[in-house]
C-alpha cells in the first residue's frame, strides 16, 4: 500500500503497465479534497491537477477510486476515464 502514488503510478504509465495501485485512505482523500476533482462518480474520481500532457494532446491525470474499503490510483486521460465508467 502506497502513502504517495508518485513516483509508482508514472513508471507504470511510462512502462504501459495500466493498473491500479493501492493507495492509503488518507491519500485518497487528500487527492480528492486537495482540489476539485475533474469527475466524481460516488467513490471514483479524477484529481483535476493535471500531471502531463501526451503527445496526442490528452491530458493525464490521477484517477482514484475505493472498492470494498480498499483505495486505489493509476494515472489516466480523461477519455480512459470516461470509458470506464
Amino acid at each position: 500500500m502506497l502513502e504517495n502514488p508518485y513516483p509508482t503510478v508514472v513508471k507504470d504509465f511510462e512502462a504501459n503497465n495500466q493498473q491500479w495501485r493501492e493507495i492509503t485512505e488518507e491519500s485518497y482523500e487528500w487527492y480528492l479534497n486537495c482540489l476539485p476533482p475533474i469527475k466524481y462518480n460516488g467513490n471514483r474520481f479524477m484529481n483535476s491537477e493535471l500531471y502531463t500532457y501526451l503527445n496526442t494532446g490528452e491530458g493525464l491525470y490521477l484517477a482514484c477510486k475505493e472498492e470494498f474499503g480498499k483505495y486505489y490510483a493509476q494515472l489516466m486521460t480523461l477519455k480512459q476515464y470516461n470509458t470506464m465508467y
